[in-house]
């Protein structure tokens, strides 16, 4: 106990000072924490999340809900309750609590009903604030979407030169609103959730942006202001990196390896040997945007392979193929790649 706590005053007083927001010491925290719940070492775990929100006022719903679900395994259910008031604050609503079997732990806490009342009042406040422009966001991503599902099942090429037109007027709009409002977050939003009431990783205007950055090289309109919002702590390195790995013309942008960089056939992790060829570049990338380490990224990787269903929401994924049209296929992908892990534990393929 004597050790846990000198620990946690030595990283407190190491990570809190006064200066500026250093976005990339906030996300090597958190990315320690994660790797502390990779480990199961939960107790340890929390000691990094409280360093992290020590330096950030403001931390994402993401790492609110997994340091909450940590405290709750490793028996510390006043930093759970504390971690909850933090994130019932950003919009998730009372109902949100009971969608996660480990909150159920924490109902008999005097604080509990108020921190519900909490919550359901602050998603009635973002929806009051919020609500025309996030009508204005839903349109803007059904028309996305619209015109993406009829080119995928016409083929048209018509259709392809509506959707390319489509995508460029989206993002004109999309690109006016942030000009307007500033970055489109979960400051402004409140937390992503998904149509089940379940957090979530991204908004769905997301999909706009990402459409911009597959349809050119190099920077976009929306460079500058995802810059500016990585910076200020307003999004998550992982997803600043990802919409533009998403990107079909990776020239002129740095590649970050988020996406298609580790790829799971099977129950193996395999990792192309053009990407191992750039690695020390890959690296350099990914330091300089506070991204943790490829081999971070592996660990957290396996992670989610090996418990599907763990609740802890850890942002890394490998590409997975389920299979080949033909043998030819399958044998050029292993000719070309290195294989990293050959048979992963728990794995259910």
């Amino acid at each position: 106990m004597k050790l846990f706590l000198l620990t946690y005053f030595f990283l407190l007083a190491h990570y809190s000072w006064s200066g500026e927001f250093d976005y990339k010491r906030y996300n090597a925290l958190i990315n320690e924490a994660e790797l502390q719940i990779v480990d199961s070492a939960y107790s340890t775990a929390l000691i990094y999340f409280d360093s992290a929100f020590a330096i950030n006022q403001k931390p994402f719903a993401r790492d609110l809900f997994n340091a909450s679900i940590a405290a709750i395994k490793a028996n510390r259910n006043k930093s759970a309750i504390r971690f909850c008031w933090q994130l019932a604050k950003k919009g998730v609503g009372k109902e949100f609590f009971s969608k996660y079997f480990e909150y159920s732990s924490l109902k008999n806490d005097a604080q509990w009903k108020d921190m519900l009342l909490t919550a359901e009042t602050s998603r009635k406040q973002f929806g009051e604030s919020t609500g025309q422009l996030v009508a204005t966001l839903d349109s803007l991503y059904t028309k996305d979407q619209d015109v993406h599902v009829r080119s995928r099942q016409t083929g048209s090429m018509t259709i392809k030169e509506i959707m390319n037109l489509t995508n460029d007027t989206l993002s004109l709009a999309l690109s006016k609103l942030f000009d307007r409002f500033g970055f489109i977050g979960e400051d402004m939003l409140g937390a992503p959730l998904d149509e089940n009431g379940l957090l979530g990783y991204r908004f769905p205007y997301d999909i706009i942006i990402l459409h911009n950055y597959q349809s050119r090289d190099g920077d976009t309109l929306f460079s500058p202001v995802l810059r500016k919002a990585l910076q200020a702590g307003l999004i998550k390195p992982e997803e600043f990196a990802g919409i533009q790995d998403g990107g079909s013309n990776m020239h002129g942008r740095p590649f970050y390896g988020t996406t298609h960089f580790y790829v799971q056939y099977l129950c193996s992790i395999y990792l192309e040997n053009y990407h191992k060829e750039n690695l020390v570049s890959i690296e350099e990338n990914r330091k300089a945007i506070g991204l943790c380490s490829t081999a971070d990224q592996l660990k957290k990787t396996i992670f989610n392979i090996e418990n599907p269903g763990s609740t802890f929401m850890i942002n890394a994924r490998a590409a997975q193929i389920m299979s080949f049209g033909d043998k030819q296929s399958e044998q050029y992908m292993l000719n070309n790649s290195e294989v990293v892990i050959e048979k992963i534990p728990n794995c259910s393929l």
